[in-house]
């Protein structure tokens, strides 16, 4: 019990000091400055595709008791229908069954903190919600990391399980997963794997049909998580295959026998389990697979061949992007400790076919994303932890030789670490050289930019900042989220031991988790199939008219047409309503024509009916900053970057706004806001320079002057304040 005490101590405080060091708690104040906002995410704002397709499930079904997103306010996909008149939705909803305790406490809570004087819409969107999800992804890691332990000890001492435990969690990808941007399914995907592979373990020589049918019922919840996941449909059949081949050559055709039924019951339950994704596949897409999937898996494999399958099999291990050496270099060295250790033999062969299977997968499919790493490689990190904890338990009983071991993790961990602080912030994420230029990079980052080392605005880089302010949203999110998260470690080490224990001692725990599972699937497929009757005829009529009437409207605008626009945007409103996205085209129109009074009447409506556009607020500040309403053009682009603290335009024209208003000190820092999150951003190095040259910082002016030149400028403006300088810009 003291031994688990250390470990799980051990991980805990590892586990919270990079939570305060990476999370990115988000621009919540005016005494944080806005370029301490970096790296895109943060913990209010996720991504409006995965994530936002991810978690769409649970908010849509809690609030407005349908999966119909077309109203969805933080949804990219809000337009795209499918032939059942549903918005498209390719992702799982595995992920929104784990979350459902989190997010009912974060619905409690931001009941509760009303009554304190707080002001949170019970949406589903508002920032409780977004705390309780994103403590909701870091829980499920660290329960994760429980359980990984688990598995090492299984066949290894305490300490290279505990080093191996660390180091493939904090030396891959995941790390940016796990703090980051969380709402992504990795963190969930993660949990599932090791717990699949902690009962794979116990159970894979087990002749008991039950046990298998439990593999199953694991299987299909972790393909609800991510449906790539059925890759380990690969490692349950090799390693039940290479059992049985010795049996087949004494002729036992009871042993064939009971594994084909052992076979049948395994994926039967994995079936019955997903049945209830299956089926909102089918209700929402007309199918019952995943069709972005589908489609991207039979574009790879039309023009695939033996010769383009190598190609990509070796840009997956050795791309200066993302190959496995480059950026997931513990991944290749724990290959070596599967054929040092002979406790590993049974199943190194299994566990080798299941990597070179994920490995033809991902080769095979064309995937070009914003993601972070080799994403999908993260299922397999519990099993690349057997292979480290298998080296360095090699060489315990050499002192010297282990120390050596363990530095080369501690290497690996700064080196995942030190990549990390760069993407989005030094490197754009679709640099086709990514991690090369990282780690040649990373001397640079050290004795250049250094600062960036803290990333964003973490816990810790806020309380040492030197005028913080102490009111609600400070409580909020540098007392009660941390403390929540802190509250959620050692409740999951007390609730992990006794779920622990209760698993050696209780003898009917497959037998009644099974009936639960079951019994859940049950209800839960006949909740959804309520909440997702068919569409009328009518229904789908409608929202492909309102596609057709927008999609040529923005060829109209494209062209020029913006009368013609104007006239097919205002149809498709007529015929979709409650739908913004005709309104925003509409504001974007009349904007383009200068008629900005009518433009921010649109924009307003979209605010109506979502409050949370950053586009229509950040349109309606340029809009009255045009029609010189200064204060309420200063009150909707403080509303954009409130929830968007990247919004280089919003802190531009507050910039022009200051500038009107003789606000010398705040104009100058929002431009300086601006270039800092695009140094490249002709417009306020130009308006910059002009603004500079009015307050007499000539040197200073010049050199945004010459920024402009160079980016492009060709205003009569840039040739006038030249000719002020005396600047030649041609040369």
């Amino acid at each position: 019990m003291r031994s688990n005490l250390k470990v799980f101590s051990a991980l805990g405080v590892t586990f919270f000091i990079f939570f305060l060091a990476l999370t990115p708690i988000g621009s919540f104040d005016d005494w944080i400055p806005k370029t301490w906002q970096t790296g895109y995410y943060s913990l209010t704002q996720i991504d409006a595709g995965d994530d936002a397709g991810y978690y769409a499930y649970l908010r849509s079904a809690f609030f407005d008791n349908d999966l119909d997103f077309i109203n969805e306010k933080k949804y990219a996909h809000i337009e795209k229908f499918t032939p059942t008149g549903y918005v498209f939705n390719n992702w799982q909803i595995g992920q929104s069954i784990l979350y459902i305790p989190f997010f009912l406490l974060g619905h409690l809570s931001a009941i509760i903190l009303n009554s304190f004087g707080f002001s949170f819409p019970l949406d589903g969107y508002s920032t409780p919600y977004s705390m309780a999800t994103a403590i909701a992804a870091q829980t499920y890691l660290f329960l994760g990391l429980l359980f990984l332990y688990k598995v090492l000890v299984r066949y290894f001492s305490q300490t290279p399980a505990l080093a191996a435990a660390i180091g493939v969690w904090l030396g891959s990808p995941l790390i940016y997963y796990t703090f980051i941007r969380q709402r992504m399914a990795h963190t969930t995907e993660f949990f599932m794997a090791v717990v699949f592979i902690f009962f794979w373990l116990n159970f894979r020589e087990s002749k008991k049909q039950i046990d298998h049918a439990f593999l199953g019922m694991l299987l299909g919840l972790f393909c609800m998580v991510r449906i790539i996941n059925i890759s380990f449909f690969a490692l349950y059949f090799a390693d039940q295959i290479f059992r049985q081949i010795p049996l087949l050559s004494k002729t036992n055709k009871q042993t064939l026998k009971e594994f084909l039924y052992r076979s049948l019951w395994m994926v039967f339950l994995f079936f019955i389990v997903l049945l209830p994704q299956l089926f909102i596949w089918q209700k929402l897409n007309g199918t019952f697979l995943p069709t972005r999937h589908l489609e991207m898996a039979s574009s790879g494999l039309s023009f695939i061949s033996i010769q383009e399958i190598l190609r990509n099999i070796f840009g997956v291990i050795f791309s200066p992007q993302w190959g496995l050496v480059l950026s997931f270099p513990i991944f290749i060295i724990s290959i070596f400790g599967f054929f040092l250790d002979n406790q590993l033999k049974q199943i190194k062969l299994s566990v080798l076919i299941y990597l070179v299977a994920l490995i033809l997968i991902i080769a095979i499919y064309p995937e070009s994303s914003d993601s972070y790493g080799e994403r999908h490689f993260i299922s397999s990190i519990p099993l690349l932890a057997i292979g480290i904890a298998a080296i360095l338990n090699r060489f315990k009983s050499s002192p010297t030789i282990f120390k050596g071991g363990m530095l080369v993790i501690a290497l690996l961990i700064a080196l995942q670490y030190l990549v990390l602080v760069q993407f989005r912030i030094l490197l754009p994420y679709n640099d086709p050289q990514f991690t090369l230029k990282a780690l040649t990079g990373i001397p640079n980052l050290l004795l250049e930019n250094s600062e960036l080392l803290s990333r964003s605005t973490n816990f810790i880089k806020i309380i040492f900042s030197a005028t913080p302010v102490f009111n609600k949203e400070s409580f909020l999110f540098l007392i009660l989220f941390p403390g929540i998260q802190l509250a959620a470690i050692i409740l999951s080490c007390l609730l992990f031991a006794k779920l622990y224990a209760y698993l050696k001692e209780e003898k009917n725990f497959i037998k009644t988790t099974l009936n639960l599972t079951l019994l859940s699937t049950l209800v839960c497929f006949i909740y959804l199939y309520k909440i997702t009757p068919s569409k009328t005829h009518e229904e789908i009529k409608s929202r492909f008219d309102y596609k057709e009437a927008v999609d040529k409207g923005d060829i109209k605008a494209k062209d020029g047409n913006l009368k013609q626009a104007i006239s097919l945007f205002k149809s498709a409103s007529k015929v979709l309503p409650e739908h913004w996205g005709s309104y925003l085209r509409m504001g974007f129109a009349y904007s383009a024509q200068s008629d900005y009074k009518t433009a921010n009447n649109y924009y307003k409506k979209v605010l109506s009916l979502n409050p949370y556009h950053i586009e229509s607020y950040g349109k309606l500040g340029e809009n009255k900053f045009r029609l010189g309403q200064f204060d309420e053009a200063e009150f909707y682009l403080k509303k954009s970057i409130e929830l968007n603290p990247k919004d280089k335009k919003s802190f531009h024209y507050l910039a022009m706004i200051f500038a009107e208003q003789k606000r010398t000190q705040d104009a100058k820092k929002m431009f300086e806001t601006s270039l800092a999150i695009d140094p490249n951003y002709k417009n306020a190095r130009l308006n910059f320079a002009i603004f500079l040259s009015l307050l007499e910082q000539k040197q200073e002016a010049v050199l945004h002057l010459k920024e402009a030149a160079r980016l492009g400028v060709k205003e009569d403006r840039i040739q006038k304040l030249a000719q002020q300088f005396q600047l030649n810009l041609n040369n």
